[in-house]
């Protein structure tokens, strides 16, 4: 899971063996004897589920490994191979679409979206799509000026080294013109270093790990489950916090038939 992006049918053959023997201990089990929904089952403790890994969203987590190593300062033979003739790290060689730039592109944007950038020199740095100003992502941000870019894919380095020759269009609109004004302003505080950039996740302000990733992506954190918190704190044994859970769940008849 950590080098392939695993099939959904894989995925799901995979999820009845685990669904069959959570329930019944079986291979296979009928759906009667599950009690709650397997994405329920997948749902984070704090979120009121059981916390059983999603595995797709786990291997994206684990797939994302490879954007982290491709934007790190670590050297690694096959970055120079993937990166020998690519204009940028969003622009694949010669417009092709190897295996790894097709897990690179598939997943960039969900990994610049949980992790921001310390920028030092830029290098590995998109001056539009990623988060290294306070504000968030200048495509974003300042969605109306970069409507007008002709170069989306330009690092930071890129920028200074040209002196903020962002190659727009003509006639900026007023908005545009605004955040233009805006965006140059907030520049000149900006002062490039020699040292590499450094890329953090945002949840933890911590170096990228697939458990933290999939904390990140975990939408059950958006709505903490205070019932679901309460259940599995209480020093009790699993198994009676798990009766207690199915009874939340709304399933209290097939809840006491478990426990007779």
């Amino acid at each position: 899971m950590a080098a392939l992006d695993v099939p959904k049918t894989v995925i799901k053959a995979i999820d009845r063996r685990r669904r069959a023997f959570f329930w019944t201990g079986e291979d296979v089990c009928h759906g009667s004897k599950c009690l709650v929904a397997w994405e329920d089952v997948c749902v984070s403790k704090d979120g009121g589920g059981l916390g059983i890994k999603d595995l797709e969203q786990q291997n994206r987590c684990l797939l994302m490994k490879f954007i982290d190593k491709l934007f790190s300062n670590d050297l690694a033979p096959w970055k120079n191979w993937i990166l020998r003739d690519a204009a940028s790290f969003d622009t694949p060689t010669n417009g092709s679409q190897s295996y790894l730039w097709k897990i690179i592109s598939d997943e960039r944007d969900t990994y610049r979206s949980i992790t921001y950038v310390n920028v030092h020199n830029g290098a590995s740095t998109s001056f539009w799509f990623d988060h290294w100003l306070p504000g968030g992502p200048l495509n974003i941000t300042h969605a109306a000026f970069f409507s007008h870019t002709t170069r989306p894919n330009v690092s930071v380095q890129r920028v200074f080294q040209s002196r903020f020759d962002l190659c727009l269009r003509p006639r900026l609109t007023n908005s545009a013109s605004v955040q233009l004004a805006a965006l140059l302003s907030c520049l000149q505080d900006v002062v490039l270093t020699e040292e590499p950039d450094d890329r953090r996740l945002k949840l933890t302000g911590r170096h990228y790990t697939s458990k933290d990733a999939y904390t990140a992506l975990d939408s059950s954190q958006d709505s903490t489950d205070l019932v679901g918190q309460r259940i599995w704190r209480t020093r009790v044994p699993n198994k009676v916090n798990f009766f207690c859970l199915v009874v939340f769940q709304g399933q209290i008849k097939y809840a006491v038939q478990s426990i007779r």
